[in-house]
C-alpha cells in the first residue's frame, strides 16, 4: 500500500516529499521543525506542529460513543443542506461525497468554517486522504474503472425538472458536445443534496462547453451590430471636441484678423489660415461621424 506523502515549505524552498514517518524522523534529529509548512494533498498549507495535532486527534467514532446528538448543515447548492449527524457527515466523507474543502455549520453556531476544522472529523479526513493516495489508478484496475463510468445514477435537475438518471461516462460526452450545463444541480445515491455538476470531483477537470452562469460574448460592429453604448461615447467624445477645439479655432482665428487689421500681414494670415483649417477638418469629420451613425 502506497503510504501518503507531503511537501513542507521553508523560507521560499520546498522540501520532499515525505511520508508521515519520515517527517517524524527528520524531527527526531532536528532537521526540520514544528513551524514549517506541511502541503496537504488538497492544496492547503498549515504549520506542521499544527498538522501533527490534528493527526493525534480522536477519531469519529469516540464522538460517536459520547452521543450523536451535535447536527450540522453544509453548505450545498443555493440552501444549505441538512440537519446532518456526526456519523451520516462521517459517511459522507468516507464515499467521496464531500470533501475537506467544503463549509460546514454546526447547529447553534452562527459561523461556517471549513470540515477540516471541525474536531470530530480531521482524523477521519485523514484516513480517506490515506486511502486515496494508496488506491491503484484506473489504468491498474479498468474493470474497476468501466464498472464506475458505466453506473447510471446520476440525476441531472435543470429548472425544476428531472433527468436521468445517466452515466459519469453520459455526462462527460454532453459535457464536450454543449449539451449539458455545467451549472446543473445533480445528484447520485449517498450525496448529501444536489451539487453543480462542474464542482463534482468527478468532473472538476471536465471542459463544459456550456455553463448557463457564464454571460454570452458582447456583440460588437463587425457582426453587423454597433452597440448603443459604442455609438452614445462616439457621440460625447464628439461634443467634448467642439466644447474645446471650436473656442480656440475662433478665438485664433480672431486674433489673426485683428492683426491683419493692424497691418502685420504675414503674422495675421497665418493665424487667419491655421484656425480656418482646423474648424475645416473638424467639420469635415463630425460628417463623417454624423453619416457613419446615420
Amino acid at each position: 500500500m502506497q503510504e501518503i506523502r507531503y511537501k513542507l515549505i521553508w523560507m521560499g524552498q520546498q522540501l520532499g516529499p515525505y511520508t508521515k514517518a519520515e517527517i517524524d524522523q527528520l524531527l527526531a534529529k532536528n532537521e526540520i521543525g514544528r513551524s514549517h509548512i506541511v502541503e496537504l494533498p488538497t492544496g492547503d498549507r498549515l504549520p506542521l506542529g499544527e498538522f501533527l495535532d490534528q493527526l493525534q486527534a480522536p477519531q469519529p467514532q469516540a464522538a460517536q460513543t459520547t452521543g450523536d446528538s451535535q447536527q450540522f448543515y453544509l453548505a450545498i447548492g443555493s440552501q444549505p443542506q441538512g440537519p446532518y449527524s456526526t456519523r451520516e457527515v462521517t459517511e459522507f466523507i468516507e464515499n467521496g461525497s464531500i470533501g475537506d474543502d467544503i463549509q460546514i455549520l454546526v447547529e447553534g453556531e452562527d459561523a461556517w468554517q471549513k470540515i477540516s476544522e471541525i474536531h470530530a472529523f480531521q482524523g477521519i479526513l485523514y484516513q480517506a486522504h490515506t486511502r486515496k493516495a494508496s488506491i491503484p489508478t484506473a489504468a491498474a484496475q479498468p474493470e474497476t474503472a468501466a464498472a464506475e463510468q458505466s453506473r447510471k445514477d446520476i440525476t441531472v435537475f435543470v429548472e425544476g425538472q428531472r433527468y436521468g438518471p445517466y452515466t459519469a461516462a453520459q455526462i462527460l460526452q454532453g459535457a464536450r458536445e454543449g449539451l449539458i450545463d455545467g451549472d446543473a444541480l445533480a445528484t447520485r445515491p449517498g450525496m448529501p443534496g444536489a451539487t453543480p455538476l462542474s464542482k463534482w470531483n468527478d468532473f472538476r477537470k471536465t471542459p463544459f462547453q456550456f455553463r448557463s452562469s457564464q454571460k454570452p460574448a458582447t456583440r460588437h460592429a463587425d457582426d453587423g451590430m454597433l452597440e448603443l453604448t459604442d455609438a452614445l461615447k462616439g457621440y460625447i467624445f464628439a461634443g467634448l471636441g467642439f466644447i474645446l477645439w471650436t473656442p480656440l479655432a475662433l478665438a485664433g482665428l480672431f486674433y489673426g484678423v485683428r492683426i491683419l487689421r493692424a497691418g502685420a500681414l504675414k503674422h495675421g494670415l497665418s493665424q487667419a489660415a491655421l484656425s480656418l483649417l482646423g474648424l475645416g477638418l473638424w467639420g469635415f469629420a463630425l460628417m463623417q461621424t454624423m453619416g457613419n451613425a446615420s
